[in-house]
């Protein structure tokens, strides 16, 4: 007498092997592997049409540390597109801040920043900061930089 399921098939005798508690003589793999069938779904073009909101994330790192810059200048910062913000302060005299090294720093090739007032940098630009007047002819900088990313 045949076996048929519940449909009124036959079943092949792998299967009633597997039916049985036996190991099958041999195993169809399209029986083991079995392929979820995905949607299909065609890509939409989305526009924009004026402000979108955003969420400004919070920073994944931050580093802070304090450099002693002298009147001929120091590169605080190499450039780095992680960056996500960076504040400097001077606790005793201005400073000179500038994107790239100045020879001979003035207000005409670097911008002169006061004392004991933070300068906050949204971007992953060079820092290259220098001593601008006061006493001792230094500028003792506090700096924290906040990352995007590790």
């Amino acid at each position: 007498m045949k076996q048929v399921n519940s449909h009124g098939h036959p079943i092949p005798a792998h299967e009633r092997e597997l039916l049985a508690g036996a190991l099958p003589a041999r195993i169809d793999i399209g029986d083991v592997l079995q392929e979820k069938e995905a949607p299909d779904v065609e890509a939409v073009l989305i526009r924009f049409n004026g402000p979108q909101p955003v969420h400004d994330q919070p920073s994944k790192a931050g580093a802070p540390f304090s450099q002693v810059v002298g009147p001929a200048g120091d590169t605080i910062l190499g450039k780095d597109p992680r960056r996500k913000r960076t504040v400097i302060i001077s606790t005793d005299n201005p400073f000179y801040y500038s994107t790239n090294a100045q020879p001979k720093p003035s207000t005409a090739s670097a911008c002169l920043w006061p004392a004991n007032v933070p300068l906050e940098l949204h971007n992953g630009d060079a820092v290259w900061c220098a001593y601008a007047s006061g006493a001792n002819n230094l500028s003792t900088l506090g700096i924290v930089v906040e990352l995007y990313a590790d």
